[in-house]
């Protein structure tokens, strides 16, 4: 048996990777900010709390064999790297089959130097995931 955490857990993705994975007997927790209907039915365990409190982050994750991050559809992942150059801060695996895009670095550079409404457009998405968490 894994132990696993989902952040975001509440969210009807992650609610439903948990029922999942207490079916197949993995001891889950789910870590979000609130709980509500989405997950009343789950037997897991639930922690209260905030992915930016790095205490609380540290508290939960420790001996957790994996955590998982959701991403849904429409959705980006790995804008860290894109923006600063450096490595990546996580690893990702698909759950279904997926069509993604990926951009490399330069690439990118170039078309926000033509397009600069792109940029703009990243730091809405990244000030409404900090919204989200804070």
């Amino acid at each position: 048996m894994s132990r696993v955490l989902i952040t975001g857990g509440n969210g009807f993705v992650g609610s439903h990777l948990a029922e999942k994975l207490e079916g197949m007997g993995e001891d889950v927790t789910l870590f979000d900010l609130d709980f509500n209907s989405n997950t009343r039915s789950l037997n897991c365990a639930k922690v209260r709390g905030d992915v930016l409190d790095y205490g609380s982050v540290r508290d939960v994750v420790d001996g957790k064999d994996a955590v998982f991050n959701l991403v849904g559809e429409g959705e980006i992942f790995g804008e860290i790297a894109l923006l600063d150059g450096r490595p990546r801060t996580a690893d990702a695996t698909a759950m279904t089959d997926c069509e993604l895009m990926m951009i490399e670095r330069r690439d990118f550079l170039d078309l926000v130097r033509h397009q600069p409404e792109i940029a703009l457009k990243l730091m809405e998405v990244l000030c409404a995931r900090l919204r989200h968490t804070s």
